[in-house]
């Protein structure tokens, strides 16, 4: 799941892309600054904030991450206040700039997110451990991907990322991901496939991630947003998020991993 600011700026550079044969000036609105939050609470990994500014077109394509501000993710009756360190995941293309050393339980009941911004005024969330995710079994033919895994009763949780790596060693050689809407399947086995022709590695290394019925509406979104930003005739598409007073997404996932070898 890549930071909402990878998406930014392809959105960026993509309204920058269009070649006309003769020069047409435009006046584009300027536009207000967005606080955008992204927070992706992993089960039994360190709390990790995402807390930047948006940029305007007229603006270079730079990272306005905003520091100095308390941020606070609150979990039953602590509070615990995130420190500011950068941390770069190249693996994931994660980045975080808000960090606390205390784990995600998959047991508690709801976290909290509350940022204390002077200038955007309270900025707050709620979300919910998503549940445990499973891969029962993968198989892969050549040209399509299987995993079985297993739907939940409560239905706004049966909702997945996937994130297919490919390696020849230690090097990561492609990246392929998809969200996928699995709630109105019911409780109990599902199958999920992938079309994944003519891959030539030495392994691959399944993650599948349960998310919430927000982060998949969100990334949608963020997926939407960019086609029609391709046609200048589609309607401007909304993002979706589940953050009061700014942009983005704060949710509880859970992740399982299966490596195949070839």
């Amino acid at each position: 799941m890549k930071n909402i600011i990878i998406y930014l700026f392809m959105i960026v550079m993509l309204a920058g892309s269009c070649e006309m044969e003769d020069r047409l000036d435009i006046d584009l609105p300027e536009g207000d600054p967005v606080p955008v939050v992204e927070a992706y609470l992993l089960a039994n990994e360190s709390l990790q904030l995402l807390y930047f500014q948006s940029t305007s077109l007229q603006e270079p394509v730079r990272i306005n991450l905003l520091w100095n501000t308390p941020v606070y993710i609150i979990r039953g009756e602590d509070s615990l206040s995130l420190r500011n360190i950068i941390k770069l995941d190249r693996e994931s293309a994660y980045m975080y700039n808000y960090l606390h050393d205390s784990l995600v339980s998959p047991d508690a009941s709801e976290y909290r997110l509350f940022i204390d911004s002077e200038e955007y005024g309270p900025i707050t969330a709620v979300s919910r451990p998503a549940g445990k995710v499973d891969i029962e079994e993968v198989n892969y033919d050549g040209s399509l991907l299987e995993i079985h895994s297993r739907n939940l009763e409560q239905a706004s949780y049966n909702y997945y990322k996937m994130r297919l790596y490919e390696f020849r060693g230690d090097s990561i050689l492609n990246i392929h991901q998809a969200e996928l809407d699995l709630s109105r399947e019911g409780e109990g086995e599902v199958l999920i496939t992938y079309p994944l022709p003519g891959i030539d590695c030495d392994s691959i290394r399944v993650d599948l991630y349960r998310i919430d019925s927000a982060a998949y509406n969100y990334h949608r979104s963020i997926s939407n947003a960019l086609g029609a930003n391709r046609d200048p005739f589609t309607t401007p598409v909304p993002f979706s998020g589940n953050v009061e007073n700014a942009w983005g997404i704060f949710t509880c996932v859970s992740r399982a991993s299966r490596m195949m070898y070839y």
